[in-house]
C-alpha cells in the first residue's frame, strides 16, 4: 500500500515528516463498518424482545396463580356451604348416631273433602323389647315436592295420645325444601284439633312415658290436606339403657 511522505515546517523551523496512510476501499468494504454498529442495535432489540417475553410469562404465571388461589378459595367456600354445621343442630346430630326404626316411607296420605279415608291413613303396631334411654320422633313430608303449607298438618298419635304436630316447636334441623320435624319424645307439641293454626297455643305431651319393655304400641298417622301429600319418612330414633339391649320393630 503506497505511503506519501510530505515535509512540513514546525514552529522551531525544523522539517517534520508527516505520513498520510490511505486505506484502500476495496480491502475493507463499507458493509463491514455498518455491520459493527448494526449488530449492536440488533442485540439491543433482541434483549428488549426477550425482556418483554419474560415479563409476559411472569405476568401470566402470577395471574394464573392468583386465579388458581381464587378458584381454590371459591371451592372452599362452596364446600363449606355444602357442609352442615352440626354444632347448630345438637339433637339432629345426636340422632344420626342412634338406633332407628322406620315407621312409614313414601306413603301418599291426605283427607279428600276434609274426610278421613282409611286407605290414606297408616295404622301400625310398634313392638318394644328392652328399655329405652331416650328417643326422637322424625318426620319428613311434602305436597307436590314442596313443604306443607299453613293449610296442611301432620297428624300423629302414639297409644291414642297426640294430634296435629305443632311445627314451630320442632327441634332445630338443617334447612330443607320439605317439611322436616324433630321432637324429643318426652316433649312433643301438638294441636288436638283443626284448624291447624300456628297462632294457637299447643298442648305438650310426654310420649316417651308410654314406652316400656315388651309393649305393643299403636301408631296412627296421616296428613291433613285437601290435596295429595306424601309422608316421605316417619321414624323413631332411640338409644337403649346403658349396658343393655333393646329393639323397636313393626
Amino acid at each position: 500500500m503506497p505511503e506519501e511522505n510530505n515535509m512540513t515546517d514546525n514552529q522551531s523551523g525544523q522539517k517534520e515528516e508527516v505520513y498520510h496512510i490511505e486505506t484502500d476501499s476495496e480491502s475493507q468494504p463499507p458493509e463491514v463498518y455498518k455491520s459493527s454498529g448494526g449488530g449492536s442495535k440488533k442485540k439491543i432489540v433482541w434483549i428488549v424482545i426477550a425482556l418483554i417475553i419474560a415479563a409476559a410469562v411472569i405476568f401470566f404465571a402470577v395471574r394464573g396463580f392468583g386465579s388458581n388461589e381464587e378458584m381454590a378459595e371459591e371451592e372452599e367456600i362452596v364446600s363449606e356451604e355444602g357442609q352442615t354445621d352440626t354444632s347448630q343442630f345438637p339433637d339432629y346430630t345426636l340422632s344420626l348416631n342412634m338406633n332407628k326404626v322406620d315407621l312409614v316411607s313414601n306413603f301418599i296420605s291426605w283427607t279428600p273433602n276434609s274426610q278421613l279415608d282409611n286407605s290414606k291413613i297408616k295404622n301400625l303396631q310398634l313392638k318394644q323389647t328392652g328399655e329405652l334411654s331416650k328417643a326422637y320422633l322424625y318426620v319428613r313430608a311434602s305436597t307436590e315436592e314442596k313443604p306443607l303449607s299453613k293449610f296442611e298438618s301432620f297428624y300423629f298419635k302414639l297409644a291414642g295420645q297426640g294430634g296435629h304436630l305443632f311445627r314451630p316447636n320442632s327441634l332445630a334441623l338443617p334447612e330443607s325444601d320439605k317439611t322436616e320435624l324433630l321432637y324429643a319424645l318426652e316433649n312433643v307439641s301438638y294441636l288436638p284439633s283443626i284448624p291447624y293454626d300456628e297462632t294457637r297455643s299447643p298442648s305438650e305431651i310426654n310420649l316417651f312415658s308410654l314406652f316400656g319393655d315388651d309393649k305393643n304400641i299403636n301408631i296412627y298417622t296421616f296428613i291433613s290436606s285437601r290435596k295429595a301429600a306424601n309422608i316421605e319418612e316417619l321414624s323413631i330414633y332411640y338409644d337403649c339403657v346403658e349396658d343393655s339391649e333393646c329393639l323397636l320393630s313393626l
